[in-house]
């Protein structure tokens, strides 16, 4: 689906959402995931602030448990699992942080994606078949200032490169080492499958 097109299916999905009479809290954080999708590729087409503030209010009342299990479901994610699994999980995250950070609260959402980042480093091969959607998605729609799931994105999109690293048992040229932001995976740190030991 090109962006434009998936933009507009957003949209009327947001629209839709937004018409109805009566808002359960799960709606609201639906309403607060999508706008913080849209915002993320520069639409302006939002909700009134009255349904931001009320986005807010319930998503302040989530505590985080739940947010500690969505980490937990990403990070039981593994090579076994079909791909189509493994992306699910991440992109139920990934909506959390948008709708978190719509409504000014990325931070709260900060140390869960920090966590799942540091579990795409330690098991890139896991994730190395996502990173073409990693990229377009950073290239498309980044998660906008506080929304801590760049951080995962990124590490998802240089997951190839630490496949290789781990194959090869070579380091990882500095510049890359930055972009992960973790110094990369050391040689010698591997299981008997060539992945990172936790």
């Amino acid at each position: 689906m090109s962006s434009g097109k998936h933009s507009q299916v957003t949209r009327q999905q947001l629209d839709g959402l937004c018409s109805k009479k009566k808002l359960s809290d799960d709606t609201l954080l639906e309403i607060a995931a999508l706008a913080g999708l849209l915002a993320r590729e520069g639409e302006t087409h939002a909700p009134a602030e009255a349904l931001r503030a009320r986005a807010r209010a319930v998503i302040g009342g989530i505590p985080d448990d739940v947010l500690d299990s969505l980490a937990d479901e990403v990070e039981g994610a593994d090579e076994m699992e079909s791909e189509e699994g493994a992306l699910d999980r991440l992109s139920a995250f990934d909506e959390v942080s948008a709708a978190f950070a719509w409504v000014g609260a990325g931070a709260r959402v900060a140390p869960f994606a920090e966590r799942i980042a540091d579990g795409v480093r330690a098991f890139p091969e896991t994730w190395a078949p996502f990173a073409a959607q990693a990229s377009e998605l950073l290239e498309r729609a980044a998660p906008c200032a506080g929304d801590p799931a760049s951080r995962v994105w990124r590490a998802v999109e240089v997951a190839p490169l630490q496949v290789a690293q781990i194959a090869a048992n070579v380091e990882l040229p500095k510049a890359v080492e930055a972009a992960l932001g973790a110094g990369g995976v050391s040689p010698g740190t591997t299981d008997t499958h060539g992945r990172r030991v936790r």
